[in-house]
């Protein structure tokens, strides 16, 4: 993720330094920025090797977009926030999958009072990482915040998971509908999300529109802050 970032942010015209504070030597360390002018950051290394660059950036007033999870517990993750908070500087968790053309489609249609979703359907299948402890868990908060973000506040009413490599979930939303998430570890990549309303159906293909929705986020980002 931190690559696509850079890569965006690029793409929109600003200059990038690339640091990694786990790393190899070619890439930049954090003592090597702390005497340039930056207008804003962008932090998608492993939450362990985040604390010095919260700090630095918190103190410096630095506008800041953290990839999630904002820390490996609850408790890291609102250490962080209050930080941000009481210093009064800005600052953004990635969500690049609210910003894809479909899903900021129905979320307008939403905003303009359309007729709301009667059932949506999140179909994430897709390889394991070696970067990523639980894929399977990682798709579904992935495709849980989606949910939430487009029906509204929910509960979850079923979840089945079989031998680690499927989790089917279901959620009735507050307001009405059902969001159904089917995640699955399998070879081949496929993001889909289909709505159903009284009025009209959509059908999205989301891994196509991935670039798309980090380079939106970025814009939004940098957009907000200035």
């Amino acid at each position: 993720m931190g690559r696509r970032h850079a890569d965006a942010a690029r793409q929109l015209g600003h200059d990038v330094v690339t640091v990694d504070p786990s790393a190899p030597a070619h890439y930049r360390s954090i003592v090597d920025i702390r005497n340039g002018v930056h207008h804003a950051a962008v932090i998608a290394v492993h939450p362990e090797h985040r604390n010095e660059i919260h700090d630095w950036l918190v103190q410096h007033r630095i506008p800041t977009l953290c990839e999630k999870p904002l820390g490996l517990t609850r408790t890291a993750a609102q250490i962080v926030c209050d930080a941000y908070e009481i210093n009064n500087v800005p600052l953004f968790v990635g969500h690049s999958e609210r910003f894809r053309s479909a899903v900021s489609a129905i979320r307008g249609a939403r905003a303009w009072g359309q007729a709301p979703i009667q059932r949506l359907v999140l179909d994430r299948y897709g390889p394991t990482n070696p970067r990523i402890s639980h894929p399977l868990f990682d798709y579904l908060i992935h495709d849980t915040d989606l949910a939430l973000w487009l029906m509204g506040p929910g509960h979850t009413v079923e979840k089945t998971i079989i031998e680690n490599k499927n989790v089917h979930a279901f959620i009735e939303h507050d307001a009405g509908g059902v969001s159904v998430l089917r995640t699955k570890i399998c070879p081949d990549i496929m993001r889909v999300m289909d709505a159903t309303c009284a009025e009209w159906n959509l059908h999205a293909d989301l891994a196509a529109q991935i670039g798309h929705g980090v380079l939106d986020q970025m814009r939004d980002f940098l957009h907000c802050h200035q």
